[in-house]
């Protein structure tokens, strides 16, 4: 039974219509390609049918929703790209609504960072580079158990900056191993704070140095 259905029939029981929380909960009005046991955000963020007006509600707790990172381990060459797979998993039995939001585009609001320790080792740490960004709310309702995927890109690089923190490019970075984490389009409110702490996935990067050719 659908989750459509199962309203309508409580509702009945009722004596009434669902309310508007509870339509909005089962993706009712929503486009079809944006409700789903299996959604592909990919080619749903290169379109603008799940695309809503506002700012994003609330992000669902943990325990409602898993975020994965496929693989956790990683193996790229010095100055290549690889992608990972980041999979959004509706832990509950009814229909998760989730809102992403997509302002800055793909590879910013899925931002990678390399770290060696507690240093970031892709871009130095006394330089943060901003943007202005127009908004963009993506929402998708995730079917009972569902899952949604979208792949995001892994560069075995750092960037290069000069002194006034001004990007010039990327090079390739040193091999070896590296702590991989995946910003989240996902915000939770920090306690007894008005801040708020975006959701990161977390892996392991092992770069791999150029081949050298064999000597005369």
């Amino acid at each position: 039974m659908n989750a459509a259905l199962l309203l309508a029939l409580l509702a009945a029981a009722d004596g009434g219509a669902p309310d508007a929380a509870a339509s909005d909960a089962a993706g009712e009005g929503a486009p079809a390609a944006c409700v789903g046991s299996s959604l592909d955000l990919d080619t749903i963020f290169a379109g603008k049918a799940c695309d809503v007006p506002g700012v994003p509600q609330p992000a669902p707790a943990p325990a409602a929703l898993a975020v994965e990172l496929a693989p956790k381990r990683l193996s790229v060459t010095a100055g290549k790209t690889a992608r990972v797979t980041v999979s959004f998993r509706n832990l509950t039995d009814a229909p998760l609504p989730l809102d992403l939001d997509m302002s800055c585009g793909l590879e910013a609001v899925f931002e990678t960072a390399l770290y060696r320790g507690a240093r970031r080792a892709d871009l130095p740490q006394d330089c943060g580079i901003g943007r202005a960004c127009g908004r963009r709310t993506v929402r998708v309702t995730l079917a009972p158990r569902g899952v949604a995927r979208v792949h995001v890109p892994v560069s075995a690089t750092a960037a290069v900056i000069d002194e006034t923190c001004m990007p010039k490019g990327r090079k390739p970075i040193a091999p070896g191993g590296y702590d991989l984490v995946v910003s989240l389009p996902l915000e939770d409110r920090v306690a007894d704070s008005n801040g708020v702490q975006i959701r990161t996935a977390r892996g392991r990067l092992t770069v791999v140095g150029l081949a050298r050719l064999p000597g005369p």
